[in-house]
């Protein structure tokens, strides 16, 4: 869980021991970026921004993250965008967002899109795999309604992939120094019955752009990033604290 997790939790009376999910750092950590974009086919000069998140509902905001990418090419037309998820509604998804009609209807054009061959995604990468995907990217995006923890920010992060994240639920002390966007719009999930938060999407491409054209401060984040994930996230820092929480459940 994620300290927020564990606020929300006191707040209902339920008591809980803080334990982070723990990533790999032996699996997730920095290769050459040419080497992961031969190995998937992507344009070694460009600026690839990245989005790894379930599709499912309206909760990851595809819709405000894709609009932000749209905005941030018309003034950045190296920059492209990989997505590592359901490209559309099908049966077997029915609350999918249908991505292929909304990149159309955004007139991004389909050059500047690397989709994950939807085949191996029904099927599962394998870990290495997905970090040499995140090693393709110039920055991470997870610009979403709400997290209870999101682990994709932290696989990018030791990765030294930075990530622009909503300032909110776990997003805020999962994502360390990266870029977070200020939450502007309150909407209803009827599936959570809820209201959450997401940010505007010209926040976002104003935090793209500012990226693609500061190559010392996306450096600069990634090293500070992949150093907050080293120290909280990593089996080395998580395992202790499950073996103490056992322990001390044995005991009682």
């Amino acid at each position: 869980m994620s300290k927020f997790h564990q606020k929300e939790c006191h707040k209902l009376g339920i008591n809980s021991n803080y334990i982070p999910h723990i990533v790999d750092d032996q699996v997730f950590s920095p290769q050459p970026q040419s080497k992961a974009r031969a190995f998937y086919g992507y344009q070694e000069k460009a600026f690839i921004v990245g989005i790894n998140a379930v599709n499912l509902g309206l909760r990851k905001n595809f819709e405000g993250m894709l609009q932000g990418f749209s905005l941030a090419r018309k003034q950045c037309p190296n920059m492209k965008l990989a997505l590592f998820t359901w490209a559309r509604r099908d049966p077997q998804h029915p609350e999918a967002v249908d991505l292929i009609a909304l990149i159309q209807y955004l007139e991004i054009p389909f050059e500047a899109l690397y989709f994950i061959d939807q085949r191996n995604y029904l099927l599962g990468v394998p870990k290495t795999e997905l970090a040499l995907w995140y090693n393709t990217l110039d920055v991470n995006l997870l610009a979403s309604s709400g997290e209870g923890f999101g682990i994709p920010i932290v696989e990018a992060g030791l990765c030294q992939v930075p990530s622009i994240v909503t300032d909110n639920s776990a997003m805020t002390e999962v994502a360390g120094n990266g870029i977070k966007l200020t939450p502007q719009e309150i909407i209803w999930f009827p599936l959570n019955q809820t209201f959450m938060w997401r940010p505007s999407s010209k926040a976002l491409a104003n935090s793209l752009i500012n990226l693609y054209q500061d190559e010392k401060l996306l450096l600069s984040l990634g090293k500070e990033v992949r150093e907050h994930c080293l120290k909280n996230y990593t089996p080395k820092v998580v395992e202790p604290l499950w073996q103490n929480y056992l322990l001390n459940r044995s005991l009682v």
